[in-house]
């Protein structure tokens, strides 16, 4: 019963994201499954016990709002269950929206590891969670994939082959995104720009990837007309992964 207790549930519609989760929980020595939307979530519960649950706000065919309702009015069992929101954006009406829906509390995106572990801290407060060092660099400036991996075990408390994959999924998405931008750039669609910008900047942020974070943030702002800032985000990007990540190019 203990094992089941501890377990946390992570609803994420977003794959990253959610392996994110699952690499700093298993850092914490917590174990976690993961559901894809807010109906799987509801499947899950009903099959196995939690001790916690990670709600994504915005999700496809069930939000978190709706799912969390569902959840309240499932039995006692069910209402006693903590559930943290995970918003992109917390503003007083997200946060009201999200305790009128039964939510204990909520955190925002790019999710920061330290906040984390103090909502996990709070609401499964046996398990023993060990601190990011305040003190400990970022990743900037000339660095490469192995110094990258090196610090995220050692701020994150994960594995090496955790912090490997993680990089490599963050690499390939962004990649994936730059290609996106540039065809957004090319239609005059700066509205999409943003949104991929956004993107690459909220997963560089998890990833302490400060000077790629910096860059995404100006696309973001700047729209259509940043060729030199994404062209020096591919620069940047190309530097952390060359010759690490098999088939890679920009």
């Amino acid at each position: 019963m203990i094992e089941e207790l501890t377990t946390v549930l992570v609803v994420e519609d977003n794959s990253f994201s959610w392996e994110f989760f699952k690499a700093v929980l298993s850092g914490l020595g917590i174990v976690s499954e993961v559901a894809r939307d807010g109906l799987e979530a509801i499947y899950m519960l009903e099959k196995k016990t939690f001790g916690l649950v990670f709600m994504d706000c915005q999700m496809p065919n069930m939000d978190g709002y709706e799912a969390t309702s569902k959840i309240r009015s499932m039995g006692n069992t069910f209402y006693s269950i903590p559930i943290i929101g995970v918003s992109a954006t917390v503003t007083d009406e997200i946060r009201v929206r999200c305790f009128r829906s039964g939510m204990n509390d909520v955190i925002e995106k790019p999710v920061d590891v330290d906040l984390l572990k103090d909502m996990i801290d709070r609401y499964l407060p046996n398990q023993e969670i060990g601190r990011v060092n305040q003190n400990a660099a970022n990743l900037d400036g000339q660095i490469n994939f192995d110094d990258a991996v090196s610090l995220l075990c050692k701020e994150m408390k994960i594995s090496i082959g955790e912090a490997t994959n993680l990089l490599e999924d963050f690499f390939r998405i962004s990649k994936q995104l730059i290609l996106k931008i540039e065809n957004a750039s090319t239609n005059g669609n700066q509205a999409d720009v943003a949104k991929y910008a956004h993107q690459i900047k909220g997963m560089a942020s998890m990833m302490r990837l400060r000077k790629i974070q910096a860059i995404a943030d100006k696309l973001e702002k700047g729209g259509t007309q940043m060729t030199w800032e994404l062209n020096q985000l591919k620069k940047v990007l190309f530097a952390y992964v060359i010759d690490e990540i098999e088939g890679f190019s920009l």
